[in-house]
């Protein structure tokens, strides 16, 4: 479609909703732990250093590398768009094709039964390998799309 989301604009009506989203039906999250890899946003101005953005790019689970936006912060494209591959249409970091990301607690496959909307012809591993390989579990047993961790409308 020719829809177009605002870019470069401040989270600061949206950062407390990204921060307590967890996953579908589940609005319990702390800032503190909110940052998801699938939904990144820009630290609007707030690292100028290596070291501060060597803190919070760590993968080794350090506690800045999980907090969520602050209201500087900033939705850019690559918020829903990745900047090269991507498994899904339009480079998005998830299926908009379908309704769910999970069906019945599993990435919707070939292998499992879901709707073809739902796997995109593809087995639930191919699915996953589209999400970073993060486990299904980590999702509502029907998570809608991730449009949700800062609109919150499911």
């Amino acid at each position: 479609t020719n829809y177009v989301h605002p870019v470069d604009q401040s989270l600061s009506g949206i950062a407390g909703t990204y921060n307590s989203y967890v996953k579908s039906g589940d609005l319990t999250g702390t800032s503190g732990l909110a940052y998801q890899s699938l939904v990144p946003f820009a630290k609007g101005g707030t690292v100028t250093t290596y070291d501060g953005l060597r803190a919070i790019a760590s993968n080794t689970g350090s506690a800045a590398a999980k907090e969520g936006p602050v209201g500087s912060d900033q939705v850019t494209c690559l918020s829903c768009h990745r900047a090269h591959a991507s498994g899904f249409p339009e480079m998005l970091r998830w299926n908009m094709e379908g309704e769910f990301l999970t069906y019945n607690g599993a990435y919707p496959g070939t292998d499992n039964g879901a709707p073809v909307q739902f796997a995109r012809g593809r087995t639930s591993t191919e699915m996953a390998a589209g999400y970073y390989d993060q486990p299904a579990t980590k999702w509502a047993s029907y998570q809608r799309v991730l449009c949700n961790k800062c609109h919150a409308q499911d």
